[in-house]
């Protein structure tokens, strides 16, 4: 099943998330959004993981959703969609 990363929210929130997770296949929405194409869930919610581990050690207050679907960092969110 496909999935994809939507990011949204602050501008330069959005671009600090874009840069932390690893996607190949990106698209640009309307008003600084993106959204990561994936091949499966399981990609996305590894991309995830490791973005908010990258972001973490780099000492930036991010928070990971407990159903690790879903990364907050100042007013941005990234949210794994299905597609």
């Amino acid at each position: 099943m496909k999935a994809g990363i939507f990011i949204s929210g602050g501008i330069s929130g959005n671009f600090k998330i874009k840069n932390a997770i690893t996607c190949f296949d990106i698209e640009n929405g309307s008003f600084n959004s993106f959204f990561c194409n994936f091949e499966t869930m399981k990609e996305a919610k590894k991309a995830l993981k490791d973005a908010f581990k990258y972001m973490k050690n780099n000492d930036l207050d991010v928070e990971l959703s407990r159903d690790k679907k879903t990364l907050y960092y100042d007013a941005s969110t990234a949210r794994i969609q299905k597609k």
